[in-house]
């Protein structure tokens, strides 16, 4: 096969791994609850196979290749987030999951809306747990605590 057409393969197989990690991530943020966790691992292990797809274009023609990828080398070994999609996607496929979680952040909270918020807990939670940044939770942690401090609020869920 010429080095040409080994590149397009390569690269329509690429893409096909982008469709599949942008409908993970349509999934994340969709109106199906149900369908979130298998988005996460679809974008995570999808969007990351899409580097190690691109990486065979080498095999076609490694001069060009290396010309290409040399301005965002750095770039793709430094930055934090492309390093946690490398770090969950081991997780996820070599450990057999993560420990991915969800929370609601607030820049401020009210007896009011703790009241509304416990009354309608998303679908499956069990319970929920009250952090501030900057401190360790518990009594002592909770004593440095203002209201007009940033609130996070995780709720405890089962992913079924």
């Amino acid at each position: 096969m010429a080095a040409k057409s080994v590149a397009s393969v390569i690269i329509q197989r690429a893409g096909q791994q982008f469709l599949l990690a942008r409908q993970g991530q349509r999934d994340i943020t969709g109106p199906d609850m149900h369908r979130r966790r298998a988005g996460i691992y679809n974008a995570v292990v999808f969007g990351r196979s899409i580097e190690h797809i691109l990486g065979r274009l080498k095999s076609a023609d490694r001069k060009r290749f290396n010309e290409w990828i040399r301005p965002y080398h750095h770039e793709l070994t430094t930055d934090p987030l492309l390093t946690w999609f490398k770090n969950t996607r081991d997780q996820m496929l070599k450990e057999g999951g993560s420990d991915l979680g969800v929370g609601i952040f607030l820049s401020s909270l009210s007896g009011t809306d703790m009241t509304r918020l416990m009354q309608n807990p998303p679908p499956g939670a069990r319970g929920s747990m009250l952090g501030v940044p900057g401190t360790r939770g518990g009594p002592a942690g909770m004593s440095n605590f203002r209201m007009d401090q940033a609130v996070c609020i995780t709720w405890i869920c089962r992913l079924t």
